[in-house]
């Protein structure tokens, strides 16, 4: 009988050989080490990345307010709402943990 993990290892092992190019079963791959301390295989799996010429992509989220979309790049400062962006997203984690804490 398999652990979750190792399940999900020889799944996600299999992904990487069908899509050597596809980042995201690396990603996964890599998340389900590191969650289980693999430290070493987490090094392994960068490397495999690198070989294999598998980038991760930059993370990208997009909101729409009155019919406009913004749309915002993992680590760009240089949108020109982003203060707003952060001030808005700090009350909104604030409400969510009062929220969480009358639970």
């Amino acid at each position: 009988q398999y652990k979750d993990v190792e399940r999900a290892e020889r799944i996600l092992k299999k992904a990487v050989v069908l899509e050597p190019e596809n980042d995201g079963n690396y990603v996964l791959l890599r998340n389900l080490y590191a969650a289980d301390s693999r430290w070493d295989d987490v090094g392994i799996v960068k490397n495999m990345m690198r070989k294999n010429n598998a980038k991760k992509e930059v993370g990208c989220s997009s909101i729409e307010i009155d019919s406009v979309v913004s749309e915002f790049i993992s680590g760009d400062t240089t949108h020109p709402y982003r203060r707003n962006v952060h001030l808005v997203l700090g009350k909104l984690l604030m409400h969510m943990k009062d929220e969480e804490a009358n639970w």
